[in-house]
C-alpha cells in the first residue's frame, strides 16, 4: 500500500501523512457520528472521542462512567477514497478528539440534524487528513466552490474499556425494526431512573418496564415472540435486568437513524445494542452500543473490566 500524500494548501511539495480519506456527501459522516454524539444541553460540556483508524476504516469511541459504550463505524467503502498508511503489524493510529468540535465542523455549510438539506445548493464534500501522531485533524470542505478548513487537536488516546462480551455466553438475541423499539421506548417514563428488560424463551418473551420514582407507577410493553416487529427471536434463558435510562438515551436516539437492531444480553447481563444504518449512498454502517446491569452477579462484582 502506497503511503498517503496531499498538498493542503495546493502549493510546495507533497508530503506524507498516515491517514487521508474523502467523501463526496458529508451528510453520511455527519448522519452516523450524530449517533453517538451526546448533547450536554445543562452544561457547556464538550464530548470527547476516541478514533482508532485502521485498513478497515475509521472507529469513534464514547464511553460514559465505565459502564456505557458507544462505537460508530466508518467503513472504508463509505468514503470515494481512503488511503491510509500502516504504521506497524497491528496497523492502527488511535488519537482522541472532541466529537463535539468536529460534529460542528461538519455542519458548516448548514444541517445539524439528519433530516436537513446539508447545504440547500448540493452535497457537501469532505476530505480528512491525519498528518501523524500529536498532529491536528485537518477536516476541508466543498460546497458549491465555496472550501472551509478546520484544524481540530487530537490528544493522546488512552486505553478504551473491554466489555468481554464475548468472554461469557449470550444467551439471549434478537433483531428487531428500529422503528418498533423506538415506539416502545417512547411509551416509558423517562423521568424513572432506569428501566428493566426482561428476555426469556418463555411468555411474556420480550419486556420493558419502567417504574416513577415519585408515584411508584409502572409502565411496560410487551411484545410476544411471533410479533411483526421481530425478524428473528432466539433467547434460550429468562433475564431480567435493570439499565439507567440516562445510559440507555444515545442507544435509543440512534433508533431514529436505523432500519434494524440486534439486542443481545450475555450471561453476565452485559447489554449489546447494534444498530444498522444505511447511509444515502446506499451503503450500511453499524453503530454498537454496550451497558452495564445496575448490578452484576454476586460472582462477577469483583470482576475488573479492562
Amino acid at each position: 500500500m502506497s503511503t498517503p500524500r496531499t498538498q493542503p494548501s495546493g502549493e510546495g511539495p507533497e508530503v506524507n501523512v498516515v491517514l487521508l480519506c474523502k467523501v463526496d456527501n458529508a451528510r453520511n459522516i455527519f448522519n452516523i457520528l450524530s449517533a453517538i454524539h451526546i448533547h450536554h444541553s445543562t452544561s457547556k460540556k464538550d464530548q470527547m472521542a476516541t478514533c482508532t483508524a485502521s485498513r478497515n476504516g475509521l472507529k469513534f469511541t464514547i464511553e460514559e462512567s465505565k459502564s456505557f459504550q458507544g462505537n460508530a463505524f466508518l467503513q472504508e467503502e463509505i468514503f470515494n477514497e481512503y488511503r491510509w498508511d500502516p504504521k506497524d503489524e497491528q496497523g492502527q493510529y488511535k488519537f482522541k478528539i472532541n466529537l463535539s468540535i468536529l460534529m460542528d465542523c461538519l455542519g458548516i455549510f448548514g444541517g445539524t440534524s439528519a433530516s436537513s438539506s446539508f447545504g440547500s445548493m448540493g452535497y457537501t464534500a469532505l476530505q480528512m487528513i491525519y498528518p501523524g501522531y500529536g498532529e491536528s485533524l485537518i477536516m476541508m470542505l466543498e460546497e458549491s466552490g465555496v472550501v472551509t478548513d478546520c484544524a481540530i487537536k487530537t490528544m493522546e488516546a488512552g486505553e478504551l474499556l473491554d466489555f468481554n462480551f464475548r468472554s461469557f455466553p449470550i444467551t439471549n438475541k434478537v433483531i428487531m425494526i428500529a422503528e418498533s423499539l423506538l415506539d416502545a421506548f417512547h411509551e416509558l417514563d423517562w423521568s424513572a431512573g432506569s428501566v428493566l428488560i426482561l428476555l426469556s424463551p418463555d411468555p411474556p418473551y420480550f419486556r420493558l418496564t419502567s417504574t416513577s420514582s415519585s408515584s411508584g407507577t409502572s409502565l411496560q410493553v410487551e411484545y410476544p415472540k411471533n410479533s411483526e416487529v421481530f425478524e428473528s427471536f432466539d433467547c434460550s434463558e429468562f433475564q431480567e435486568r435493570s439499565y439507567k435510562l440516562n445510559l440507555l438515551q444515545p442507544c435509543v436516539k440512534a433508533l431514529n437513524l436505523a432500519q434494524k437492531i440486534q439486542l443481545r444480553m450475555n450471561q453476565r447481563g452485559v447489554l449489546s445494542f447494534q444498530h444498522m444504518i444505511k447511509t444515502e449512498d446506499k451503503n450500511t454502517s453499524f453503530v454498537d452500543f454496550f451497558l452495564l446491569p445496575e448490578e452484576l452477579p454476586v460472582e462477577q462484582e469483583d470482576e475488573e473490566m479492562v
